[in-house]
């Protein structure tokens, strides 16, 4: 199952505000593949992304020349990688810079040109969608691979045993609650004794 959500972000600033929610959704091991033309924002989007994880994100430019940048800040959730595939000749290049280390290494790893590198890049956690929509204005189309159960009330992953099931937090669980007493949910059959008797 995946989930999309549609963002449209006014300028780069909101562009990184959008990444920075993100990051919460995310955990170590994720990929993020990032497509879009040139100058979409993917670079201000990845800057969001490691702030939204803990880094600062004035240390975050592109990796055009150099293909790869690694930030591990020591108050970070986690450590980020950011591979711009831009420059590659083709998935070979990847040796060069030891893709396969960096996928195992415990980070975040958002890859901007991602089909560059063929059949060597992994199925993406999470799949990132820059177009333009204006000068500055950006249309952002966010696709989460949802593995296990989604929250009843935000569609967020979450794992069975967690404390709050089926849902991913207490603020949700009440979001819910509120439903029922605002009558947005209904029972649409008749209650029987045994509805009662079973809780």
């Amino acid at each position: 199952m995946t989930r999309v959500r549609t963002h449209h972000s006014e300028d780069a600033e909101a562009t990184e505000a959008i990444a920075r929610s993100l990051a919460a959704d995310l955990k170590p091991g994720d990929v993020v593949a990032l497509h879009g033309d040139l100058g979409a924002g993917k670079t201000r989007f990845v800057r969001g992304l490691a702030a939204g994880l803990g880094h600062p994100e004035r240390l975050v430019s592109s990796p055009t020349f150099v293909i790869v940048n690694e930030y591990a800040h020591a108050g970070a959730r986690c450590p980020v990688v950011h591979i711009d595939a831009y420059r590659l000749a083709g998935p070979d290049d990847a040796d060069s810079f030891d893709l396969e280390g960096l996928l195992r290494s415990g980070a975040v790893v958002a890859v901007e040109w991602p089909e560059r590198l063929g059949d060597r890049m992994p199925a993406p956690a999470v799949r990132v969608t820059i177009e333009h929509a204006g000068e500055s204005a950006r249309r952002i189309v966010i696709e989460m691979a949802s593995v296990g159960p989604a929250c009843r009330a935000c569609g967020s992953p979450i794992a069975p045993g967690a404390a709050t099931f089926p849902f991913c937090s207490p603020r949700c669980r009440i979001a819910d609650l509120g439903k029922w007493f605002n009558a947005e949910y209904r029972v649409t059959r008749d209650l029987k004794d045994t509805d009662l008797e079973a809780g």
